[in-house]
C-alpha cells in the first residue's frame, strides 16, 4: 500500500498514488528531477535557481538551453545578463546599469569589463562621438 505523507493519505496501489501526486493541487512535481514540491511557488523558484533549468519566471516558459532563454530576456524583458535580473522598463534597466557600473553598449547590448572598453567599442562599431556622447550618421 502506497502512503502521501504530506495529505496523510493512503492508497490501494502506486499508480494510485502517483495519479494523486499528479493531479493533486498539494503537489506539483518537477519531472526532470522529479521532485515533489508542496506549491507552485516552491517548483517555480525551483525552476529560476536550478541550473538544470533555463526557465523565465515572467513568462513561466522553458527553454531548451541558457542562450535561448538570454536571448528571449535580452528581446522581452530589459534583460542584465551579468546579474541574471529583467526590469520593467528601458529606463529601469539603464539605471541599474550606471548604478551598477555595468558597462554595457546601448546600440548592441553588448558587456564590457569598464567604461573605456566600452567607448572604444561604440567608436569603432557604432560611430559614436564621445565629445558629444552620441552615435553620429556614418558618411
Amino acid at each position: 500500500m502506497a502512503y502521501c505523507d504530506r495529505c496523510q493519505r493512503g492508497f490501494p496501489h502506486d499508480r494510485a498514488y502517483e495519479q494523486h501526486r499528479e493531479f493533486s493541487h498539494s503537489h506539483w512535481l518537477c519531472e526532470s528531477c522529479n521532485v515533489d514540491f508542496a506549491s507552485q511557488e516552491s517548483l517555480e523558484q525551483h525552476y529560476t535557481n536550478s541550473a538544470r533549468h533555463h526557465y523565465c519566471q515572467e513568462c513561466d516558459r522553458h527553454f531548451s538551453s541558457v542562450e535561448g532563454k538570454i536571448q528571449h530576456m535580452e528581446a522581452k524583458h530589459w534583460y542584465c545578463q551579468e546579474c541574471d535580473r529583467p526590469f520593467s522598463s528601458v529606463e529601469a534597466k539603464i539605471q541599474h546599469m550606471e548604478a551598477k557600473k555595468h558597462w554595457c553598449c546601448q546600440e548592441c547590448d553588448k558587456h564590457f569589463s569598464s567604461g573605456e572598453a566600452r567607448v572604444q567599442h561604440m567608436e569603432a562599431k557604432h560611430w559614436y562621438c564621445q565629445a558629444h556622447s552620441k552615435v553620429r550618421s556614418p558618411r
